[in-house]
C-alpha cells in the first residue's frame, strides 16, 4: 500500500491562492473577457509582488528583533503564526485585490516600493555605519531600512489616487498680500 493512500489529496497551499484570486476576479464586475482577463493576470501580479515584499518586511522585522536580543533558533520560530508573520499572510492578499481591482494603484505601488527600497536601503546602511563599527551593523541598518521603505512606498502608492484631482491648479489655493494698505 503507498504512504498517504486513502487520505483525500491537498492542493499546493501557492496554487490554491492563485486559484482564489482568479476566482475573485472572474466574479468582479467588468467587461470584455480580455478585460478579466488582464484583472486576473494584474491580481497574480499584486500576489506575487505582496509575498516578495511580505516575505522582506518580515526579514526586517526579525533582524530588527535580532539587534535588540531576540533570535530565531528554529525553523518553528518562523512557521507560528505571530504579529512578525502577518506581512507574509496579508500583501499578497490585499496587493492581489489591489492588482485585480485597480491595476494603476498596483503600477505605483509598486514603483514608489521600489524608489523607497532603494532609497531606505542607502539611509539605513547610512544610519547603521554612524552607530556602529561593526560590518553586521551597517547591513542590518540596510535591510531595516529598506524594509521600512518597501512598506511605506508601498502604503502611499496603493492609497494615492492615480488620476489626481479633476483640476489639478485648485487642488491648493495659496493668498499671498501684495499691495501695501494704507491712505497715505
Amino acid at each position: 500500500m503507498r504512504r498517504g493512500a486513502g487520505r483525500p489529496a491537498r492542493g499546493h497551499p501557492r496554487a490554491m491562492a492563485v486559484a482564489v484570486v482568479l476566482a475573485l476576479t472572474v466574479f468582479l464586475p467588468g467587461g470584455s473577457i480580455a478585460g478579466q482577463v488582464d484583472r486576473a493576470a494584474s491580481g497574480v501580479a499584486g500576489a506575487v509582488y505582496g509575498a516578495l515584499a511580505g516575505v522582506y518586511i518580515t526579514t526586517g522585522i526579525y533582524v530588527t528583533k535580532a539587534r535588540y536580543g531576540s533570535y530565531i533558533f528554529s525553523l518553528r520560530d518562523l512557521l507560528r503564526v505571530r504579529p512578525e508573520t502577518v506581512p507574509v499572510v496579508v500583501s499578497p492578499l490585499a496587493l492581489s485585490i489591489l492588482g485585480a481591482t485597480e491595476p494603476e494603484r498596483l503600477g505605483r505601488a509598486a514603483l514608489y516600493g521600489g524608489v523607497a527600497f532603494v532609497t531606505g536601503a542607502v539611509v539605513g546602511f547610512g544610519i547603521g555605519h554612524l552607530l556602529g563599527d561593526h560590518e553586521e551593523t551597517r547591513w542590518a541598518g540596510g535591510i531595516i531600512g529598506s524594509a521600512v521603505g518597501l512598506l511605506a512606498g508601498t502604503l502611499v502608492g496603493a492609497l494615492q489616487d492615480p488620476h489626481g484631482p479633476e483640476d489639478p491648479g485648485s487642488a491648493i489655493t495659496l493668498a499671498i498680500p501684495i499691495g501695501i494698505g494704507g491712505g497715505r
